[in-house]
């Protein structure tokens, strides 16, 4: 990744069901794909596909990556390969448990699952109201935004 360049990370789900957990039976999925916005020779810009997966690749490659759909796509600043991605594990009464699952989309690996909040259990610790404002609205803790070494073109 350039100057020149920004990616985009677009997680779809098939069936629109982007709140509740995927059902066991559900044959619909969701599907990852990385885009990278680059400005032309000419000074235009294009959109190039550079990644595609459906989740049940993904989850035939990384067996210990739980079936649930990934959300909240964040590409590393740091490694333009790198993503990464809330996990919503247990529904529990308004408290989830939710992992920060960090992928390498140039070799399809999983490379980490770090516990975010604990569901329940967190209600009681010192980080309470950080728990109960993120369990039902996510708000991502990732630092994000435009690198300062980002030309600007007239």
């Amino acid at each position: 990744m350039g100057c020149d360049e920004l990616r985009f990370v677009d997680v779809a789900c098939k069936h629109s069901n982007i709140i509740f957990p995927l059902g066991s039976g559900d044959k619909e999925g969701f599907t990852i794909t990385c885009y990278a916005l680059r400005i032309t020779q000419s000074g235009g810009m294009e959109w190039d596909m550079l990644f595609f997966i459906t989740c049940y690749e993904l989850w035939s490659i990384n067996p210990e990556l739980p079936h649930e759909l990934l959300k909240h796509p964040v590409v590393s600043m740091e490694d333009p390969n790198v993503v990464l991605y809330f996990l919503m594990s247990e529904h529990l009464e308004y408290v989830d448990k939710v992992s920060i699952v960090t992928l390498d989309i140039s070799t399809k690996k999983l490379l980490s699952i770090h516990p975010y909040i604990n569901g329940k259990e967190d209600l009681l610790g010192k980080d309470a109201d950080m728990a109960r404002r993120n369990a039902t609205f996510l708000q991502t803790f990732l630092p994000s935004g435009l690198p300062k070494f980002l030309k600007s073109h007239q």
